[in-house]
């Protein structure tokens, strides 16, 4: 039971990790983007 737990939090952690990553990628592009013009 506990180690399902464990799974599930490194997964969701993992999840976190991946929409801010995706998050700063946008945010990046919407900079630079925004310097070009």
């Amino acid at each position: 039971m506990l180690i399902a737990v464990l799974n599930v939090d490194r997964v969701g952690r993992d999840h976190v990790a991946m929409l801010l990553s995706l998050e700063l990628v946008i945010v990046g592009s919407a900079f630079v983007a925004s310097r070009q013009q």
